[in-house]
């Protein structure tokens, strides 16, 4: 997905310093896990994980990818979807597949809430975030989704594998440069791209026992337990909330109740989803109580935190932070440098700066 701050290009950096801290086993805590790419990859590495953010979306994608351990057999579901339950030596993800083609296949219909206000057929060209065939498809897939979870035909691991695979494919066709604050005034490439939803990889032999939670992480920590804690907060002051709007609506539905939208973008109001972490201030304290509510109730050995150098906290602030609110002499920082964050290549109207480096710093400190 595009994504800012994801952490898929810089896993084996932070194997790397894991490695040299010999943190190896045990409950790690990925407090704010986006698209739980270094959640799902500490669970390959065999730890016991808890992922968390304050989006919805992200939290789709934790449970599909996390917490759900094995291939779901979808027996639920009407005759029509073909699904065969796999048997012997039959792949087990197959249901899966057989239920994504179904998916897949499905008539564009008339076009719903997607299609009416984000789509140029629907919003009388007011925006282009979506072709309107893509709209639509993404109206009756997800209508259709909420329908079989309402029916009961769903297991909770099946709605959210199907509803991460949708999200994951709007995204892949969206017409933006990368957040969803702004639509491009022209189709992009990728925007033309027929709709088409993908199986996600369930990571299967685990020691299980995943979890996935949504709120404000300096909230949820006072009920985690846990032996590493990674901290990878928002950088910037742009909020989630405002950049990835249409993904929370996506993910959140509105087979019940439509979303109030405005302005020029169609924004959602999302004043109860601003993090603290995007102001300089605000996050400061923040960073202070949840390292302080880490050391005092979590059981935590070990506190990870992920920033680049180019974030609203000055680096000497986490110093101080992490030293105060640990062991000092453990204090430890790494660092590696990496391309800028780019949603797309160069078009015949937007140049990137060529070699735009940042560097993105690891802290580590110990509590015990």
């Amino acid at each position: 997905m595009r994504y800012i701050g994801n952490k898929t290009k810089l896993i084996g950096f932070i194997d790397r310093v894991m490695d040299q801290l010999d943190i190896r086993s045990g409950v790690f805590c990925d407090l704010f896990a986006g698209t739980a790419s270094v959640s799902r990859h500490m669970k390959e590495r065999g730890f016991r994980v808890i992922s968390a953010d304050l989006m919805r979306y992200s939290y789709v994608l934790q449970r599909a990818y996390v917490v759900v351990d094995k291939y779901p057999p979808f027996a639920g579901l009407p005759r029509e979807v073909g699904v065969i339950a796999p048997s012997g030596g039959e792949d087990r993800n197959r249901p899966l597949q057989k239920t994504v083609q179904f998916l897949n296949a499905l008539q564009d219909g008339q076009g719903g809430f997607i299609y009416r206000s984000y789509c140029p057929g629907g919003s009388g060209g007011r925006r282009l975030y979506f072709t309107d065939d893509n709209g639509r498809r993404i109206d009756v897939i997800r209508e259709r989704l909420a329908r079989w979870q309402t029916e009961g035909r769903l297991t909770e691991d099946e709605y959210y594998l199907l509803l991460a695979a949708l999200i994951e494919a709007a995204d892949a066709v969206a017409n933006i440069s990368g957040v969803y604050c702004a639509f491009l005034k022209d189709l992009h490439p990728n925007a033309r791209h027929r709709l088409k939803l993908k199986p996600p990889r369930v990571i299967t032999g685990s020691s299980g026992n995943h979890s996935a939670l949504m709120g404000d992480a300096n909230e949820l920590i006072e009920s985690i337990r846990c032996d590493v804690l990674y901290l990878d907060p928002p950088y910037n002051v742009r909020q989630y909330a405002c950049n990835y709007h249409l993904l929370e609506t996506i993910a959140d539905g509105w087979s019940s109740d439509e979303p109030r939208i405005y302005g020029k973008t169609g924004m959602r109001p999302y004043k109860h989803q601003r993090s603290r972490y995007c102001c300089r201030r605000k996050g400061e304290r923040a960073l202070t109580d949840l390292v302080s509510k880490a050391r005092d109730r979590t059981g935590c050995t070990h506190l990870l935190m992920s920033y680049n150098d180019e974030g609203v906290i000055p680096r000497t602030s986490i110093e101080r932070i992490l030293k105060e609110g640990g062991l000092p002499a453990t204090y430890r920082t790494f660092r590696r440098g990496y391309r800028r964050f780019r949603s797309d290549s160069d078009g015949p109207n937007r140049r990137y700066r060529p070699n735009a480096r940042v560097t993105e710093w690891l802290h580590s400190v110990r509590f015990r």
